[in-house]
C-alpha cells in the first residue's frame, strides 16, 4: 500500500506549543504542536484534541529517528503510571480520528490528465458512489484525450467516460470501470453553520494526501453561481477535492484558491452537485475537447482568471475567443462582467447591451444597464431595463429598490411607493425599504407617515443621516 502522507494544517494557534513532525510506522504523517512529552509517548495537538503516540509506533520525530530524540529528551521526560496508559489506550475519541482520516483517503483519488499522450495536469477527485463515480472539477478535464486515476493503495484506473459536468459550477462525473470502491457520504451543504470546522484532502503541489483544517466562512456569489467560502489552504492539485465536515461527510468540492490571500478557498455545495450524479454516458473523454471548440476553452481561460480577480488577462481571453468568434455569446458577458471590475464603464456598458439584444431574458445585463442609465440620470432609458429585469426576477427586491428610486426621481411618488411595499413585503426586515418610504411619503409633505417609516428603518438598524432625523424631529 502506498503511504498515505497527511499534514495537518492548524489555523487555530495553540500558545507555548510548537509543532513538529512524526512519522508513523503506519505510513500516516502528522505535524502538529507536541502539548506533552512522557516516558514512552507524545502528545500532540490535532486540531485541538489531544492525541498520544507511542514511542514504538513512530519511525521519526522531527527528522530524527525516534531513539535519536528519546536519548535527547530523555532528561526531560516525565513518568507515566501503566494505569494512565491503559486509560490513554481506550481512549476512541483519539483512535477515532486517527481513523477517520485514514478511512476517509481510502474514497480520495488522483487524477491524472494527459493531453498528446503526455502528463498535463494532476488534480483530486473522490468516490461518489461504489460503481465507480468520481467528482472532481471540470476545469481539470475538459481538455484531456485521456484520464487515470490512482487509489491510495496505488491501483490505477482508467476513465471511461465522462457520466456527466456542469461548466458553470466547475463539476464533474467520471466513471471508472471499478466496483466496489469504498463511496463519500455526502452531506446536506444547505445547512452549515459560519464557523463550524471543515477540512480538505487533496494533492497540493503533487505532495499526495494532505490534509488541510481550516472553518466554513460563508456563501459567495460569484458568476451567478454560489459558491461556499473556507479557511482553508488550497493550492494547485487540491481542485477536485473533497472538503469535510467534522463527521467525515462532504460538504463541497474543493475548486479556487484566493490568488490575492493565502489561505482561502472556494468550494462547490455538494448539493448543487449532486443532481449531476449520473450514471450513462454523457461523452467520451477525448471527444469533449473537440465538442466545445477554442472559442470555449479562451472562454473558460477567461472565467478562471476572472474569479481569480486577474481581470487584465481576463480581459484579454475573453477578446481573444471573440476575434475567433464573434457571436461567442458567453465571451461577449464574460468581457462585459471584467469591463465593469475594471471600471470601464462605458465599454462595459456597450457590451452589456450587446448581451442584452441577442439574449433578451438575461437579467444580468438589464440589471446593469438600468443601473448604469440611473447612476447617469437617464431615467427613462433605466426604467426601461428595470422593468425588465423585475420580470425576469419577481423575487429581487434590489431591482425594485432601483426601479422606486427611479421613479421617485420622476416624481411618480405613487409608482415609488408602490415598489418600496414590494421590497418590504418580500423581506419585512428590509430597512432601505423602510426608509425609502420615509424619504417619499417626506417629499408628498405626509410627515405623519414619513416618521412612521423612518422609525422603523431605525428599529431595524438602518443609519439616518441626523440632518434627516431633526427634521422630522426625532
Amino acid at each position: 500500500m502506498k503511504n498515505l502522507f497527511i499534514l495537518i494544517i492548524l489555523v487555530l494557534t495553540v500558545s507555548q506549543a510548537y509543532a513538529e513532525v512524526l512519522v508513523l510506522k503506519s505510513g500516516l504523517t502528522v505535524e502538529g504542536p507536541i502539548i506533552e512529552k512522557k516516558k514512552d509517548c507524545l502528545r500532540v495537538d490535532f486540531y485541538g484534541m489531544p492525541m498520544t503516540y507511542y514511542y514504538d509506533q513512530i519511525i521519526s520525530i522531527d527528522h530524527r529517528p525516534t531513539k535519536s530524540y528519546i536519548d535527547t529528551q530523555a532528561g526531560k521526560l516525565k513518568q507515566v503510571d501503566a494505569r494512565q496508559r491503559e486509560a490513554e489506550q481506550t481512549d476512541t475519541s483519539k483512535v477515532s480520528a486517527k481513523d477517520l482520516l485514514e478511512g476517509l483517503s481510502q474514497s480520495v483519488v488522483i487524477i491524472r490528465v494527459f493531453r498528446d499522450n503526455k502528463p498535463f495536469l494532476l488534480g483530486t477527485g473522490f468516490i461518489i458512489r461504489d460503481n465507480g463515480l468520481i467528482a472532481t472539477n471540470f476545469h481539470l478535464i475538459f481538455e484531456a484525450r485521456s484520464i487515470e486515476i490512482e487509489t491510495i493503495e496505488g491501483k490505477i484506473f482508467p476513465v471511461e467516460f465522462i457520466a456527466n459536468y456542469n461548466h458553470f459550477l466547475d463539476a464533474s462525473i467520471l466513471k471508472a470501470p471499478q466496483t466496489g470502491l469504498p463511496a463519500l457520504r455526502l452531506a446536506d451543504s444547505n445547512n452549515l453553520t459560519k464557523g463550524q470546522t471543515a477540512f480538505s484532502i487533496g494533492h497540493p503541489d503533487a505532495q499526495e494526501y494532505q490534509v488541510h483544517y481550516g472553518e466554513y466562512i460563508g456563501q459567495k456569489e460569484m458568476d451567478n453561481q454560489n459558491f461556499l467560502y473556507f479557511k482553508i489552504q488550497s493550492k494547485q492539485g487540491s481542485s477536485g477535492g473533497p472538503i469535510f465536515d467534522k463527521n467525515g461527510d462532504v460538504i463541497a468540492v474543493s475548486t479556487l484558491g484566493r490568488s490575492d490571500v493565502e489561505g482561502f478557498s472556494y468550494g462547490i455545495p455538494i448539493n448543487a452537485v449532486k443532481p449531476l450524479i449520473n450514471h450513462n454516458k454523457i461523452i467520451a473523454v477525448n471527444e469533449l475537447a473537440n465538442n466545445l471548440g477554442q472559442s470555449f476553452r479562451l472562454t473558460y481561460y477567461g472565467r478562471g482568471s476572472f474569479l481569480e480577480g486577474k481581470h487584465e488577462e481576463a480581459a484579454s481571453y475573453f477578446q481573444t475567443a471573440l476575434d475567433l468568434d464573434p457571436d461567442h455569446l458567453p465571451a461577449t458577458i464574460g468581457l462585459a462582467r471584467t469591463y465593469a471590475s475594471l471600471n470601464r464603464f462605458q465599454s462595459a456598458t456597450q457590451a452589456w447591451q450587446q448581451v442584452s439584444i441577442r439574449d433578451p431574458k438575461n437579467v444580468e445585463a438589464h440589471l446593469f444597464l438600468g443601473k448604469t442609465f440611473l447612476s447617469r440620470e437617464m431615467l427613462s432609458k433605466a426604467i426601461v431595463h428595470l422593468e425588465i429585469a423585475a420580470a425576469l426576477a419577481p423575487q429581487s427586491i434590489h431591482t425594485y429598490n432601483d426601479l422606486g428610486v427611479a421613479y421617485g426621481k420622476t416624481n411618480n411618488h405613487a409608482k415609488a411607493i408602490e415598489l418600496y411595499q414590494k421590497t418590504i413585503d418580500i423581506n419585512p426586515l428590509y430597512a432601505t425599504g423602510y426608509f425609502n418610504l420615509s424619504i417619499v411619503y417626506y417629499n408628498k409633505h405626509d410627515i405623519l407617515q414619513a416618521k412612521e417609516y423612518c422609525a422603523q428603518a431605525l428599529k431595524l438598524g438602518y443609519e439616518v443621516p441626523q440632518t434627516y432625523l431633526m427634521e422630522l424631529g426625532l
